[in-house]
């Protein structure tokens, strides 16, 4: 084979793989993983998430959603990282039936909240998101694609 040919395959695929979403330079350890809602509330003041209602939340790179369980509703919507710097745009919700009042406060709590992210910050398999005046706390659920 030609020396000449390996330029120009080599430059096609250094730019379709540019091109990837989450796979050029500078992904997040937040790409493609998943975090279940632990504890949230004002900073130094958190109340545990209520038992049984997994609350979740899901980065999925490719999309450049979010997505998850509120307690009640399942939500998704767009995010972008640059840094430590989180912003997580507008979320759309579906409904479920769920009808429990701690459980509806809590998750108009918790969005009210997401959509408000500031930065986070990654410690081993704890996630914290500070969204102003409310701490949102996750313990790692996994990745996508494991």
């Amino acid at each position: 084979m030609s020396t000449g040919r390996l330029l120009p395959v080599a430059v096609l695929v250094g730019a379709a793989l540019l091109a990837l979403p989450g796979c050029a330079a500078g992904g997040s350890e937040l790409d493609d993983t998943s975090w279940e809602l632990e504890s949230y509330g004002p900073p130094g003041e958190l109340i545990p998430a209520i038992e049984g209602t997994d609350v979740t939340l899901v980065f999925n790179s490719f999309e450049e959603k979010v997505r998850g369980f509120g307690g009640f509703s399942c939500f998704f919507g767009p995010y972008e990282m640059k840094g430590d710097s989180l912003t997580i745009g507008a979320v759309q919700c579906t409904e479920s039936g769920v009808r429990e009042e701690a459980v509806l406060e809590q998750e108009r709590a918790y969005l009210a909240a997401l959509v408000e992210a500031e930065s986070y910050e990654v410690k081993g398999d704890e996630l914290t998101i500070d969204c102003g005046n409310i701490t949102l706390v996750y313990q790692r659920a996994g990745e996508l694609g494991s």
